[in-house]
């Protein structure tokens, strides 16, 4: 279902009183996964100037640990926000915003 379909079912489902809490959170997931490719860019670039004298081995490594936590995050995010303890939006983003903000800082640190 695209975009724009789901947000007119949220739309119809929400005036009819159903709750809509997991198909806004599927909405917000919709725009957030995309960046997820930036978001690990922006992290990948400082561990890679960082480790680059530890051989291919370790960036290999890194990348598997990133995707892996990424995942647990997303997936725990997704758990909090189906459950009512986040915000549908702030459940899709806040692996990204944690992401981000890592990465903003290790690069702030590389000299």
């Amino acid at each position: 279902m695209s975009a724009r379909e789901l947000g007119q079912q949220i739309a119809t489902f929400n005036k009819s009183g159903i709750d809509v809490r997991g198909m806004k959170l599927d909405y917000h997931f919709k725009f957030s996964l995309p960046f997820a490719c930036l978001i690990v860019a922006v992290l990948a670039a400082p561990l890679a100037i960082k480790f680059s004298r530890a051989g291919g081995f370790m960036g290999l490594l890194l990348a598997f640990i990133l995707a892996f936590l990424y995942q647990v995050l997303m997936a725990w995010s997704r758990v909090l926000g189906q459950a009512g303890f986040l915000p549908p939006v702030m459940a899709a983003w806040s692996q990204n915003f944690i992401f981000a903000g890592l990465g903003i800082l290790l690069l702030w640190r590389e000299e």
